[in-house]
């Protein structure tokens, strides 16, 4: 189950940004029941506070561009760590900030250093345990695991395209890319590892395609030289006949490639139905749950109208029993 990050407290503490007032230093906040509207004229730290919730959840990375990538470990890209030390005279060098959340019936409350985004301390609350972090990769698996997905990278991809809404986020709704990645972790959390290993083999598998194409090409055109030689000088029979062995060799591998490559392409193909499937069967699940909504709302209103009616009939019934003389009478 996919569990999404709701807001419960902010605590801001030495950040010049947000002094706060004289009889209370810093900035608190209890976020009870939404929604919540922060507004002010330019300048005063609207899209600040933002980016603090969103780099004090995940920390000082963020996700590659959506899209097929090759193999490697370049799915997370690191970012300024002192962004938000350059806001402020004296770099932050005091400033931490406190946050905690909700994902389901789990809590994590993080605190980092405003200064170089580090982790200071995080507690994990789970209905079984309560565990204290202060390692930032342990604190990733731990974010990934109260969330309910197996990637880190899927954590901050689909908290950046549906939980914040940044300045310069684009639309999910006109990114396809982004949209197939984010289906990917919330759809088939199971087995996004798996896609994006795939993904890495297809692009790796492309490229030696190419290579291997490339230096075929470059055989074949030695192949021609030397067949124009074959007129001039009698000893390059041998020479040609080798680079035809190094070409048949080559047109070996780049066919066992291909077909690498082909199979791999059809096993992407066949997540991407099972993804579809899923889609269709969340569709009918919820006509299924429109049709049962509509036939109790006619249910209600037939027994409502059976009711009356049944009691209408008692009352006549009663009338000549104990001599109640109608409305008419």
């Amino acid at each position: 189950m996919i569990n999404f990050p709701q807001f419960r407290f902010l605590k801001l503490a030495g950040y010049d940004l947000y002094p706060g007032q004289e009889e209370t230093e810093g900035l608190e906040v209890d976020f009870l029941n939404g929604p919540w509207l922060v507004f002010g004229v330019n300048g005063l730290g609207k899209s600040t506070l933002l980016l603090i919730l969103r780099f004090a959840l995940l920390g000082a990375v963020r996700p590659r561009r959506a899209g097929f990538a090759g193999q490697g470990n370049n799915d997370l890209q690191p970012v300024n760590s002192d962004f938000f030390a350059v806001r402020v005279a004296d770099r932050a060098k005091d400033a931490s900030v406190c946050l905690k959340v909700d994902f389901g019936d789990s809590t994590i409350e993080v605190t980092r250093r405003l200064s170089d985004m580090k982790l200071v301390q995080a507690l994990v609350s789970t209905p079984n345990s309560l565990d204290e972090i202060e390692d930032e990769s342990a604190y990733r698996e731990a974010l990934s695991t109260v969330m309910g997905l197996p990637r880190f990278e899927d954590v901050v991809r689909v908290a950046d395209k549906v939980t914040f809404l940044l300045e310069d986020r684009q639309l999910l709704v006109w990114d396809v890319a982004a949209q197939f990645e984010v289906f990917r972790a919330l759809l088939t959390p199971k087995s996004s590892s798996e896609i994006r290993d795939l993904e890495g083999k297809i692009i790796s598998a492309d490229s030696s395609a190419r290579n291997l194409n490339a230096a075929l090409t470059k055989i074949v055109r030695r192949q021609n030289i030397e067949r124009q030689k074959r007129f001039r000088v009698g000893d390059t029979t041998a020479r040609l006949a080798a680079v035809e062995a190094e070409r048949d060799t080559l047109r070996e591998r780049e066919s066992k490639v291909k077909l690498t490559l082909e199979g791999r392409e059809l096993k992407l193909e066949d997540l991407h139905l099972q993804l579809k499937r899923a889609e269709h069967e969340a569709d009918n699940a919820a006509q299924v749950y429109e049709r049962i909504v509509r036939h109790q709302r006619f249910m209600d209103r037939w027994q409502l109208k059976l009711g009356e009616s049944l009691a209408h009939q008692l009352i006549d019934i009663m009338r000549p029993v104990f001599g109640i003389a109608s409305a008419v009478d």
